[in-house]
């Protein structure tokens, strides 16, 4: 066979794709119920818990909203990335279970799957602002414990645009920085909120949101600019390590390509 050439503009690959206009039935100030999918059945969590998943766990979330004056309702299915495959295949059949209790008393329901990192748009203004994913499995559930830090220190990688501007758990350490994005360091006594060169307005207000309003929470908040780090947050993520953004100009997300 043979190989034909094309001519490819690399540089073009490197400016941001747009975004597909995404219609959402209203602006997430409907009622929500969440619950945790456990041992083939819904276990329902607290609301004061709404916003935080976990990443080894698979959830079922009731939207209720009214059109036209009537009650109609979106019926998501969060997978997180590492839940297992019998909790994700729950996740929908619960969720195909619940729809079916509504049919008669609902002008209208859909069924929506939504995977870990690929949120749209209205699932994440159903949180307020306040979207985490912590690694492992609810503490609070059957399965087990949240994944354990590497260094006693859990770090959050925030990312996003308005709505878009979400928290996720990543590898603890140095290394992880990026100069485009805050990120929000949580040890046992403090929070350390690292905020990138070129991170945006929103995910530095996503950031100080979750410091105070979730989890995270800690009696000491350190708001730190990068370039400006005191060695206490060094020492939180086991030293100062090189990162690959450290030195760059510019804010560039990442983008992947399938050839």
């Amino acid at each position: 066979s043979k190989s034909i050439a094309s001519n490819i503009n690399v540089a073009a690959m490197f400016s941001g794709k747009a975004e597909k206009e995404e219609i959402m039935v209203d602006d997430g100030i409907g009622k929500v119920q969440i619950w945790r999918v456990e041992e083939f059945k819904r276990v329902p969590i607290p609301p004061e818990q709404y916003g935080e998943l976990f990443a080894s766990e698979s959830y079922v979330i009731q939207y209720s909203y009214i059109w036209k004056n009537k009650d109609c309702y979106l019926l998501y299915f969060w997978q997180g990335r590492t839940s297992s495959i019998i909790g994700k295949g729950t996740s929908a059949c619960l969720t195909i279970e619940l729809d079916d209790k509504m049919k008669g008393t609902a002008a209208m329901s859909k069924e929506v799957r939504v995977v870990q990192g690929k949120e749209p748009k209205h699932f994440l203004s159903v949180f307020k602002g306040k979207m985490i994913v912590h690694k492992g499995h609810d503490p609070k559930g059957q399965a087990g414990s949240a994944a354990p830090s590497e260094n006693g220190t859990r770090l959050y990688q925030i990312r996003g645009k308005e709505i878009s501007a979400r928290a996720m758990e990543t590898l603890s350490s140095a290394h992880s920085l990026n100069s485009s994005n805050a990120f929000v360091a949580v040890t046992s006594t403090t929070c350390f909120l690292w905020f990138g060169k070129f991170s945006n307005e929103h995910e530095r207000g996503l950031a100080m949101n979750i410091s105070k309003n979730s989890s995270l929470h800690r009696d000491s908040i350190v708001e730190i600019l990068e370039g400006k780090e005191p060695s206490a947050f060094w020492d939180a993520l086991g030293g100062h390590k090189p990162y690959p953004t450290e030195h760059q100009t510019m804010r560039r997300d990442p983008r992947l390509f399938q050839c």
